[in-house]
């Protein structure tokens, strides 16, 4: 039997922690090591959350990787062959949809009104699930028809610029060696809050594009791909350029938003400096309870020595006891944090500006290994800390007979 933390256990159960008797100093300490935690748990959930909000917008809008003609003259109209860059593809494990595309610069226009977008164009394999769940109104576009459509999704920043409506007419401006006007009937408006793509993105069919720049079906400007598992993008992007031809280029996410994901590390580093903060106050408490059960407990240890207890057990018994407490602390720190976080994921209380944050409201990601890291390394940091003020045991001597 481990008998310094039994003697602990036992001084624990004698001391009820938030009783009228307990002194203020620890009741304070408490509640600082608590709101140490909340801090700390709710930065760690916000970040993620926030991070894999902004990250899951931006490939729902462009796709883990790309595949493009490595192009050294500039050219707009470069392209690629479909059936040749999948055939060299195939065989790598981890992608889970692939599918050309092809963009055009575009300005459309309803009545007297007017605006500039990228129109693409995708198959029936496009990330439709994406688009689904930011539809707003009216539907998405049948690429999957035997015969090209001239249906077109556009935003609701476009809409509302246009002043347009779904099943409405626009026309489409191309503009090449010469002007190309395409009519195209709106089917469907979507509205996310990644203003930045909302302001040009909208979706054709790929066939349209093919037939302007007089590309056969198998001629495409690229491949989109989107992969089971977010953290394999760099590792895949690595393998892909290995496999692909020497005139071909596979880039990801980070390669072609680095603006983006830099904010993003950023973040960390404010993160960082709250958490390095909550440590600091957290252990400065946990040592004031420490030296609060030491002076109040003075008896105890004169009795305990009296009868032969050794300096080293009795250290043991109060960084234990004093464990004990800073448990307790961060089991309500814990649970406090936990509902707090279920409850803005559900019910999504706090509100953001999605001009500023790409987002409405407060994101909320919990994850549990993060919680175990944070709580096991404030008990292990904690015990190592506490064995200084227990030196102050040594000094004290026996009852007098």
């Amino acid at each position: 039997m481990n008998l310094p933390l039994y003697i602990a256990y036992k001084l624990l159960r004698s001391q009820k922690i938030l009783s009228k008797n307990t002194k203020p100093a620890i009741k304070i300490g408490i509640v600082a090591i608590s709101l140490s935690v909340i801090i700390m748990m709710l930065s760690i959930f916000i970040l993620s959350g926030f991070k894999e909000t902004i990250k899951n917008e931006v490939i729902g809008f462009n796709s883990h990787l790309k595949i493009e003609k490595y192009n050294l003259s500039n050219d707009e109209n470069m392209f690629l062959y479909k059936d040749s860059v999948l055939s060299q593809i195939k065989k790598l494990k981890g992608i889970n949809k692939i599918f050309p595309y092809v963009k055009k610069t575009s300005i459309l226009k309803y009545n007297n009104l007017t605006h500039p977008v990228l129109v693409n164009g995708f198959d029936k394999v496009y990330n439709s699930e994406f688009f689904s769940s930011h539809l707003v109104e009216g539907s998405l576009p049948d690429l999957g028809s035997e015969k090209e459509n001239n249906q077109i999704l556009i935003s609701k920043i476009m809409s509302d610029k246009l002043k347009i409506s779904v099943g409405n007419d626009l026309i489409s401006y191309f503009f090449d060696d010469k002007t190309r006007l395409r009519k195209f009937k709106v089917c469907g408006i979507y509205e996310t809050t990644m203003i930045e793509f909302d302001e040009y993105y909208c979706i054709i069919d790929i066939r349209i594009l093919q037939r302007l720049n007089n590309w056969n079906q198998n001629q495409v400007e690229g491949l989109k791909i989107y992969l089971g598992d977010n953290n394999s993008t760099l590792e895949l992007t690595e393998k892909i350029n290995e496999e692909i031809s020497f005139d071909l280029l596979a880039s990801n996410l980070y390669d072609d938003f680095p603006q983006i994901f830099s904010w993003l590390e950023l973040q960390n580093i404010n993160v960082r400096i709250i958490i390095i903060l909550m440590v600091i106050i957290g252990l400065v408490n946990i040592v004031t309870i420490m030296f609060v059960i030491l002076a109040t407990k003075k008896t105890f240890y004169q009795i305990t020595k009296s009868i032969g207890f050794s300096n080293q057990v009795l250290r043991k018994v109060f960084q234990y006891h004093t464990t004990f407490i800073l448990i307790y602390g961060l089991l309500i720190g814990n649970t406090v944090a936990l509902l707090a976080s279920i409850i803005q994921k559900k019910f999504k209380l706090i509100k953001l500006d999605p001009t500023v944050y790409f987002m409405e409201y407060v994101p909320i990601k919990i994850n549990f290994t993060d919680v175990a890291v944070l709580n096991l390394s404030a008990i292990v940091l904690s015990l190592f800390v506490l064995y200084l003020p227990t030196i102050y045991i040594g000094k004290v001597s026996k009852v007098k007979q």
